[in-house]
């Protein structure tokens, strides 16, 4: 590992000194101060590490206009946090490194008790916002913010898919004697909220259930739509893809990437993934009439693994040209023109369960009962709100017929919507509303 840079200690040394500390402290809120305008009256949540809340600041800002609330979130740089971060951890790890590191954690939080009280003051702070129980350069900001009587407020932002091996992992940091040193802890659902109680994280009183903000726009518009009769029709107006939203061989996995190393040597879902993808490919070979979308997660080198998987299988893109795969498409959208949708390990499948639409996923392979990786099955509780493919055929013959019947039966939609509400949010698109005015009673208090 590469030497701190002397200037680093430098640093360190010249804030030991309460006046620097806080002149450091005030000057940072100044210019946060003059980057937004802040009306009188006004009651200020700062915000954390924003690029890792998902859209949410956006979301309880637009709240905020609609109902005239005069809490403001002003966001912190991202780069602030990492540089002091770094500054004193250097490339330690405060999560894994726990208990390693109380030197370093000690003079750190000394200077944050003596920088923030300044930051506090200038900006009229009255509640701060932050992502993830595990984002390391936030930790401390939370417990000394906690200490100094400012409610620290985490919205953990990671789904929860209920299987065995993600239990195991989010109850890891309860027992390895971590404890959540924020004020509250805001969880997506119930079923979380228990895993971390139960494992002695957070205390009961210290945690609640706050949605998920982003689902709230998907969910207002279907509160009319909840016929068979009525979902059909709505279904006449758009195009008639086939969708499958694409996973990795790491998806379900704690601590694998979703393209992790060995996957090619068959290692992690591997067969799953190549099984289910060729699959869909074969059914786009088969009907050609039929529009067949590909949406991979993200951008980085995932389209190089699915064109490997495909040469593999001896297919060509060129073969297939009602066949696309994109990455940028919006994925609520790219559910509304689709017809059938197939995928594995992700919210989408009860996205597009929750408006009626055929979902298929794979149980095969690595993930099938007795196999290697059965343990991280996700949704396992609620297996029976999707079709389920036993094989590559039985996926492929489970494409042509919903295809052709793509009709979902009000029975299973009650189902898939306790399963909505058990992993992924309130089915009244409450959750945005919720949160701020958790937030706002917090920075009244």
């Amino acid at each position: 590992m590469n030497r701190q840079p002397y200037y680093h200690a430098v640093f360190r040394f010249l804030v030991k000194f309460r006046f620097i500390a806080w002149c450091l402290g005030y000057l940072m809120g100044r210019s946060l101060k003059n980057a937004q305008a802040i009306s009188q009256g006004s009651s200020v949540c700062l915000v954390l590490k924003s690029s890792r809340l998902r859209g949410d600041i956006g979301f309880l800002e637009r709240e905020a206009r609609r109902k005239q609330s005069n809490l403001i979130f002003v966001q912190v740089p991202d780069n602030w946090l990492g540089r002091f971060y770094r500054w004193f951890y250097w490339y330690k790890d405060i999560v894994s490194e726990h208990t390693e590191i109380s030197l370093e954690r000690i003079e750190y939080r000394k200077f944050l008790h003596k920088f923030l009280p300044a930051l506090r003051q200038v900006l009229d702070v009255r509640v701060v916002l932050g992502p993830q129980i595990n984002d390391v350069v936030c930790i401390d900001w939370g417990a000394v913010l906690t200490e100094l009587d400012v409610p620290y407020v985490v919205f953990h932002r990671e789904g929860y898919m209920g299987s065995a091996l993600e239990e195991e992992h989010l109850a890891s940091f309860g027992r390895s004697g971590r404890r959540f040193e924020g004020s509250l802890l805001a969880v997506q659902t119930e079923v979380m909220r228990r895993v971390f109680i139960d494992s002695r994280f957070v205390t009961p009183e210290r945690i609640v259930v706050s949605g998920t903000l982003r689902m709230d726009d998907w969910l207002i518009p279907q509160k009319s739509i909840n016929s068979v009769d009525e979902r059909q029709e709505r279904g006449k107006l758009l195009p008639e893809w086939v969708t499958l939203f694409s996973f990795g061989p790491g998806t379900g996995i704690t601590m694998a990437e979703y393209w992790p190393e060995g996957w090619k040597e068959g290692e992690y879902l591997a067969e799953t993934v190549r099984s289910t993808h060729v699959a869909v490919v074969r059914f786009a070979l088969r009907n050609p009439w039929v529009p067949v979308m590909i949406k991979p997660k993200w951008f980085y080198r995932w389209k190089e693994h699915l064109l490997l998987i495909l040469n593999e299988a001896g297919i060509s893109l060129e073969d297939v040209p009602n066949l696309q795969i994109c990455e940028d498409i919006d994925a609520q959208a790219q559910i509304k023109r689709s017809r059938v949708i197939v995928g594995y390990g992700s919210t989408t499948l009860l996205e597009a369960a929750i408006v009626g639409k055929p979902v298929i996923v794979p149980e095969f392979g690595e993930i099938a009962a007795g196999q290697k990786w059965a343990s991280s099955k996700t949704y396992p509780d609620v297996s029976d709100c999707f079709d389920l493919a036993m094989s590559e055929e039985h996926l492929l013959s489970l494409l042509e017929l919903k295809y052709k019947n793509p009709e979902v039966s009000e029975k299973c939609m009650e189902r898939r919507r306790r399963a909505f509400e058990r992993y992924v949010s309130y089915l009244d698109g409450s959750a945005t509303v919720r949160s701020l005015r958790m937030l706002e009673n917090l920075a009244h208090n």
